[in-house]
C-alpha cells in the first residue's frame, strides 16, 4: 500500500514502493508501518540465533541458543518459566 501526497508518504516496505517514493516524493518524510519493521527484525534476529546455533554445534560446543527463538523475541515478562530459564542460562554466558 502507498499513499503519497504533500510532505508525508506512508508505505509498506515492499522494495518497488521505496522506489516509487524515492523517485517522486524524495523529499517527503516516509512513514512506514511497525507491523513489517517488526517482522523484518524478527526474521533477521531468529537467522541470527539459528546461525549461532549451528556454529556452536559445529565447533563442538553446547548449541545454547538452539530451542530459544520465543525467549530472544518475547517480552522479558512474558516469558514462561522454562523460558525464563533458558534465557538466563545463556544470557549469563555473554
Amino acid at each position: 500500500m502507498c499513499r503519497c501526497g504533500g510532505s508525508r508518504s506512508i508505505l509498506d516496505i515492499w522494495g518497488p514502493y521505496l522506489q516509487v517514493i524515492a523517485a517522486r516524493a524524495g523529499q517527503a518524510v516516509h512513514i512506514l508501518d511497525r507491523f513489517h519493521i517488526m517482522a523484518k527484525m524478527n526474521k533477521a534476529i531468529d537467522e541470527v540465533r539459528a546461525s549461532e546455533a549451528r556454529q556452536l554445534q559445529a565447533d563442538g560446543d553446547e548449541p545454547l541458543l538452539k530451542h530459544s527463538r520465543w525467549c530472544l523475541l518475547k517480552q522479558p515478562g512474558n516469558l514462561s518459566d522454562k523460558q525464563f530459564t533458558s534465557w538466563q542460562s545463556w544470557s549469563d554466558t555473554t
